[in-house]
């Protein structure tokens, strides 16, 4: 078996086992993005227990971008909607940004994240408007 197959099964078996890339990079002495680009090149799923927030930030992310404030937000409300437990301290910010969210805003309105990959900035909010969902505005479907 080549060095490539076995890491591919070790990582196989590691994501079924239901360890975090976080987890499985200390296994292999990497990064947690190393292994999740090692997953994707060998086409390895999500196990149990994996965290995929893909409904709720469902933009491919520049890595500039991953940790913007908003994307934070819509990974915890992720993991709530998901059932999954929330630190004290980003269960009260989600909560906060929820309530800014619907409307506990200086405008008043809803509103939903915008994502544009091209933007420096990435992320911005504007007025929630008809086919929004879960406080995003989804990519438009190609085709």
């Amino acid at each position: 078996m080549s060095g490539e197959a076995e890491v591919g099964v070790g990582l196989g078996a590691n994501v079924l086992l239901g360890g975090s890339n976080k987890q499985i990079a200390l296994m292999y002495g990497t990064t947690g993005e190393a292994v999740r680009l090692a997953m994707a090149k060998l086409g390895v799923k999500n196990g149990p227990g994996r965290n995929d927030h893909s409904h709720y930030l469902p933009w491919r992310l520049r890595a500039d971008h991953v940790s913007d404030p908003l994307a934070r937000r819509l990974r915890s409300y992720s993991r709530r909607q998901q059932g999954m437990e929330l630190t004290a301290g980003d269960a009260r910010l989600l909560d906060e940004w929820i309530t800014f969210m619907e409307g506990g805003n200086p405008w008043k309105v809803k509103l939903s994240v915008h994502y544009d990959r091209l933007d420096p900035d990435g992320f911005w909010l504007a007025p929630a408007v008809e086919g929004d969902r879960d406080y995003i505005s989804p990519p438009k479907e190609e085709g």
